[in-house]
């Protein structure tokens, strides 16, 4: 009888350690997942960031470019109606003299 109950006490100590055992496995596994789910994530965010760096850059260097395109188009009508008034201007010197 006292076999007995000494082997129930053992079991049931063995179960309460491989519980607590258990326990602090399952704890520590969960801690280190999200660790690695943290990095993860963070790795995701930065390879995110850098691509919408990109498409800003991009987008910037398109923009410049219309705006050269314009800015230049608008200089060789300026130009154009210059030499149509010197044109003109001249014409009118000739008429005067």
């Amino acid at each position: 009888m006292d076999n007995l109950i000494i082997t129930v006490i053992v079991g049931i100590a063995t179960l309460g350690v491989g519980y607590f055992v258990g326990v602090m496995v399952a704890k520590k596994a969960s801690i280190g997942k999200s660790h690695q789910i943290i990095k993860e994530a963070e790795e995701k965010a930065e390879v995110i960031r850098k691509e919408k760096e990109l498409q800003i850059k991009e987008k910037y260097l398109q923009m410049k470019s219309e705006h050269e395109r314009i800015a230049s188009e608008k200089n060789r009508h300026f130009q154009s109606e210059e030499n149509r008034l010197r044109q003109k201007e001249g014409a009118l010197n000739a008429n005067c003299r």
